[in-house]
């Protein structure tokens, strides 16, 4: 990994969402793309537009593979069924137990890649107060804040550094440093994590150093509140048993 990791998120006020549409349209009218993952929380409801296997020539692939070793016309016609459903365009409803289940599961998913799933009014969507917990020195001179923090304290899951620092770093990952800038209202408008530069076990070659982690947060106030998809239709069960493994 070679480019700087960037976060480009707004915050609000509002009901947390993750991946939303643009402000001023409907989740509908935003324009699909391979390897589309998006997931949406309006009110109690889990919305989710996903494009299985990660782009049409790899879903085709799957497909053919499925007519070659005999699956049987019902078997088929259920993975079209998925396919139409789970297409990276539309939105479906989605199950929030079953859904996070199948991101649970040891297999290699697209779903494992997803920011994860916001919790009602949650409107920390870069997660970046697991960071925030984690600081053990700051120092301020005029908008930016200067410290460290100990990688060991911040919660895997917020999949915003690695599961194991210590494994990589060593002691070094109990204080990595870190950059927050704040706006003229006193809010959070950057935070950065220097990754340490050397590896508790350095390879004889060398290794590119690891890009800092940049989190971004602007629109505060801006964004607007999701609005449910139009009859977004229900996401079957078998849909969870191949989501938990579509890149496997």
């Amino acid at each position: 990994m070679t480019a700087t990791r960037t976060l480009a998120v707004a915050l609000a006020a509002v009901l947390g969402v993750g991946g939303c549409a643009k402000a001023g349209t409907s989740p509908a009218e935003t324009a699909p793309a391979d390897d589309a993952k998006e997931v949406m929380r309006v009110g109690d409801a889990v919305y989710l537009r996903y494009f299985l296997y990660g782009n049409a020539e790899l879903r085709d692939q799957y497909m053919t593979l499925y007519k070659q070793h005999g699956a049987t016309a019902a078997q088929l016609k259920d993975f079209e069924k998925m396919n139409a459903l789970l297409d990276g365009k539309r939105w479906v409803r989605a199950d929030e137990k079953k859904l996070t289940a199948a991101a649970a599961i040891d297999e290699q998913s697209g779903l494992d890649a997803m920011t994860p799933l916001p919790k009602a009014g949650e409107h920390d969507l870069p997660k970046v107060g697991a960071l925030l917990t984690a600081v053990t020195t700051a120092a301020r001179s005029g908008d930016t804040i200067t410290g460290t923090l100990d990688a060991t304290k911040v919660d895997p899951d917020a999949n915003l550094l690695f599961s194991e620092p210590t494994y990589l770093y060593g002691p070094a990952a109990r204080t990595m440093s870190y950059q927050a800038v704040l706006d003229g209202q006193e809010r959070l408008t950057e935070f950065t994590v220097t990754m340490p530069s050397q590896l508790v076990s350095e390879p004889a070659e060398g290794h590119e150093a690891e890009p800092p982690l940049v989190i971004k947060i602007s629109g505060y106030g801006e964004t607007a509140a999701p609005t449910a998809p139009k009859d977004a239709p229900e996401l079957p069960q078998s849909a969870y048993e191949v989501l938990s493994r579509d890149i496997d």
